[in-house]
C-alpha cells in the first residue's frame, strides 16, 4: 500500500532507479513525484491490490503510532536513499490511509 508513495518520496534523490522500477513495471519512466505516484499506485490497482489502508481496517488514529514503529527500524531508515524522518513516514502512511 505504501509502495508507490514511498517510490515517490525518493524519486527526487533517485531519478535513475525510479525510472528503472517504472520501466521494469512497464510504465512512464519519470522523475516527477505525482507522476511516480500516480503511475506505481495505478499499476498496484490494475493487479486488484486494494490500496488504502482504510479500506483493511486500519483506523487513522494508529497511523502516528506506526509511524514510531517504522522509524524505529533504523535499518531501514538507515538504507533508504533520502533521508526518512518519522514525520515523512507519517505523511506516507496519510497519503495512504
Amino acid at each position: 500500500m505504501i509502495f508507490p508513495h514511498v517510490l515517490a518520496y525518493n524519486a527526487p534523490v533517485a531519478p535513475e532507479k525510479t525510472k528503472l522500477v517504472l520501466e521494469a513495471l512497464g510504465l512512464p519512466a519519470s522523475t516527477d513525484p505525482a507522476e511516480v505516484s500516480r503511475f506505481a499506485r495505478g499499476w498496484c490497482v490494475s493487479l486488484g491490490i486494494e490500496m488504502r489502508m482504510s479500506a483493511r481496517g486500519v483506523p487513522e488514529s494508529d497511523l502516528g503510532a506506526m509511524a514510531d514503529e517504522a522509524f524505529a527500524i533504523k535499518r531501514l531508515i538507515d538504507n533508504n536513499p533520502r533521508e526518512l524522518t518519522r514525520a515523512a513516514i507519517l505523511d506516507i502512511y496519510s497519503q495512504a490511509w
